[in-house]
This record gives structure tokens, C-alpha cells and sequence, in this order.
């Protein structure tokens, strides 16, 4: 089961990525401009996938999650591949739209069936596996981007039935079509474990508002806490390949391919590490393990964020390394604390809430805030690892802060869960 949500992981992130890699010939064929460009990049995805998330995550607690799932790959699969058929703005918008909607379906359901599936024990490195998917899947997108650029500045292609295709609506296709056999593997093979889990006992919770006021300040911390990470995570993906262009000469393929085997090498095995640190310290008796090591390795990438700082690329690129390493540990262990604190009726839908909030922080505040920062304040664009290492690091700092102020309730919420 782990196995196949991990490949649909990566197929989710390269499937929402691609467009950002399309951006030039897109603009071209379809006679857009930026502004149309970043509606496809950012609204007609993300607003989309936030909202549907939470009926979807409603739909998680209440129908079969493995048929749930292969629905949602399908969906966005289709809309992938469909979004290579589009002729203008409306019809790209509407596919990514559908893109989003389907995606939307994976987290929550994700979360919530790893959470049944393994003890509190088990469950950090359960977790980290599956947050693999997401280094991977971005690794990919950065490793991929180059030739994908390359591909589709080329010549349109004639294929059979179909006809004359542009390199950028066939890469469309080529991306969506594997989600399709990903989607036939979860229907065939994962099956739901919640019958054994709800229904023997009286649900604890009347609903997401009893939840809420009876965790209310471990909900705020923890979101606060990871949001900020989520921050430095996507400041990162977006600015890093910049300060080596701007400030180094690399090209975009070059940087590209270089932190896209980071992240698939590096970014992977800390998230693995980090989980089996986790489940060793949960086992051991410490109901707190996963925060205390996402707190830590927060910690421990602070000093790494001055990398953008250095005056060459190699002194950048040995420190950015580590940094890698530690400061992933967030996207396999954030999931594991709310699951292991959410009774399992309330499950997809407390995934669902959590995965829309700090998703939407995280993807405003960290891009956002060093563009900012750079443009408004420095005013000048090779300050832009400035800008970032001085955000990356109140994000590290502050978001521990948070988790490590969780502690002391967040051990509470697991003792009145086990009881």
C-alpha cells in the first residue's frame, strides 16, 4: 500500500508542476500573457485543490478510501493528459482546474488509511515513506525541467489519431497517462481497514467543531509551527535555483538538475531518517517523538540557511546539501502528529482541514515573503539570498518554537486518545 501511494505522490507533484516548466511555449500557443499564466499556475490549482479538500476529506470518513483514491488519480491524471488538448486560456484553466479538484483527494484519504493501518509506533516511519513521494516528485520536477524545456521548444509531432501535436501538449499527455495504471493498482489492491475500527465504540467527537474547541491551542500551534516550515520549504524550491543564476551564471538546467538529484538522494533519505529517529523515540516511550524531532531538525537547519549567503557555488552547494537533509523532516512527521491525535472517524477530514491551512500559508507566506523582501525592501535582485536566508531562518526558528511549546499538550491529546 505504501509502495503505491508513494509513486502516487510523485505523480501528484510533477503533475501540478509541470505547467511552471511549459510557461514560454504555452504563452506562445495559446496567445496569453503573464498574468493569464499565473492564474493556471496559481488560482485554477490551488484555491481549488484547498476547497475541495475538505468535502473530500468528509468523503474520506465515510466511503471505501482505496476506490477513493484511484478516483482522484484518475481524475487528475485525465485532466492532465487532457490539459495537452487545450486550445485556449479557458480550456487549460478548466483542466487545472480538474487537476486540483482531483489531487485534492490523495492527502486526506492518504493520511487517514496510513493512520489505520499502523500503530502509534510504526506510524512516524509510515509516514516519512510517504512524504518520500513528495522529495521525489520534486526532485523529479527539477532533475526533469531542463529536458522538458528543451522538448518543448521543438517541433510539433504527428501521432496516430490524434494528430499534430505542439512539444508541450504531448509532454501534457506523456505526464497524465502513468497515473491511470497507478490509479487501477490502489482499486485492485488497497483495502479499507476502517470497518474493524469505527462502529465498536461511540465516537468521541460530535463532529470537526467539538474537535476544534477541545484541542483548540495544540490545532493553533501546530499549524502555526508547520506552516512556517512549509514557508521555508517552498521559499526555498522557488528562490534557490535564482541566487545560482543570478548570482553564480548557472543556467536553469544546470541548477535544476543539480538540486533535483539532491532533493531524489539527500531530501529523500532524511525524510526516512527522520522517521525511523521518530519511531525509535516513540517506542521508547516518548508519545512525542515525531514533534520532537521535527522541532529538532528545525533546529538543525538554521545554521544551513546562510548557505545563499557564501560567495560561490561550491561553498553554497556543500552547505545547501545538509540543509536538505535536516529540514524535510516536517513533510513525513507533520502528517504523523495529527494522526496519531485524531480519533479515526474524524480522520480525513482533520487531514483535510490541516493539509488546506498550512498548505495555503505555506505556499503564500515563503514565496511571497522573499520576493518581498527582495523587490520592496533590498530593492535590488541579487539580494535575493539575502532575503532568503533571513526568512529561512525566523521560519526554522519560529516554527519550533511553536512545536516544542505543543509538547506538554500535545502528550496529553496522545494519553487521552490511547485511554
Amino acid at each position: 500500500m505504501l509502495a503505491i501511494l508513494v509513486v502516487a505522490a510523485i505523480l501528484s507533484f510533477v503533475d501540478r508542476q509541470i505547467l511552471s516548466l511549459l510557461v514560454e511555449p504555452i504563452k506562445r500557443d495559446l496567445h496569453i500573457d503573464d498574468f493569464a499564466m499565473g492564474l493556471l499556475a496559481g488560482p485554477a490549482f490551488a484555491i481549488f485543490y484547498a476547497v475541495a479538500g475538505i468535502p473530500l476529506g468528509w468523503l474520506a470518513d465515510r466511503v471505501d478510501r482505496g476506490r477513493l483514491m484511484a478516483a482522484g488519480i484518475a481524475a487528475w491524471s485525465i485532466m492532465t493528459a487532457l490539459s495537452g488538448f487545450a486550445a485556449n486560456f479557458a480550456h487549460l484553466f478548466i483542466a487545472r482546474i480538474g487537476v486540483g479538484v482531483g489531487e485534492a483527494t490523495l492527502g486526506p484519504a492518504a493520511h487517514s488509511i496510513i493512520a489505520d493501518r499502523f500503530d502509534k509506533a510504526r506510524l512516524p516511519l509510515a509516514m516519512s515513506i510517504y512524504g518520500t513521494g513528495v522529495a521525489l516528485g520534486a526532485g523529479f520536477a527539477f532533475a526533469l525541467g531542463g529536458q522538458v524545456v528543451a522538448l518543448a521548444s521543438g517541433p510539433a509531432r504527428a501521432l496516430p489519431l490524434v494528430g499534430n501535436l505542439a512539444p508541450w501538449q504531448l509532454t501534457f499527455v506523456l505526464v497524465g497517462l502513468p497515473g491511470l495504471l497507478v490509479a487501477l493498482a490502489l482499486a485492485l489492491i488497497v483495502r479499507d481497514p476502517r470497518d474493524r475500527l469505527v462502529g465498536a465504540r461511540p465516537a468521541p467527537f460530535a463532529g470537526l467543531g467539538d474537535f476544534w474547541r477541545s484541542r483548540r491551542s495544540l490545532i493553533l500551534l501546530y499549524i502555526t509551527g508547520v506552516s512556517l516550515l512549509g514557508a521555508a520549504g517552498f521559499a526555498n524550491l522557488l528562490w534557490l535555483p535564482s541566487v545560482f543564476v543570478r548570482n553564480f551564471g548557472w543556467s536553469a538546467p544546470q541548477i535544476g538538475t543539480v538540486i533535483g538529484l539532491m532533493l531524489m538522494t539527500l531530501g529523500v533519505g532524511g525524510v526516512l531518517l527522520c522517521g525511523v529517529i521518530a519511531t525509535r523515540i516513540v517506542r521508547g516511550g516518548r508519545s512525542d517523538g515525531a514533534l520532537i524531532v521535527t522541532a529538532g531538525a528545525a533546529i538543525v537547519s538554521v545554521p544551513f540557511a546562510f548557505s545563499t549567503l557564501m560567495p560561490d557555488a561550491t561553498t553554497t552547494l556543500l552547505l545547501v546539501a545538509p540543509g536538505i537533509l535536516v529540514s524535510s523532516a516536517y513533510v513525513g512527521l507533520g502528517p504523523a502528529i495529527v494522526q496519531a491525535a485524531t480519533p479515526p472517524e474524524l480522520r480525513g477530514r482533520i487531514a483535510a482541514f490541516a493539509l488546506m491551512i498550512t498548505g495555503l500559508l505555506s505556499m503564500i507566506v515563503g514565496p511571497v515573503g522573499v520576493g518581498a523582501l527582495t523587490s520592496l525592501v533590498f530593492g535590488d535582485p541579487h539580494k535575493v539570498g539575502l532575503s532568503l536566508a533571513i526568512l529561512s531562518v525566523i521560519f526554522y526558528a519560529s516554527g519550533a518554537a511553536c512545536l516544542l511549546a505543543a509538547r506538554g499538550a500535545y502528550r496529553g491529546v496522545i494519553a487521552a486518545q490511547s485511554a
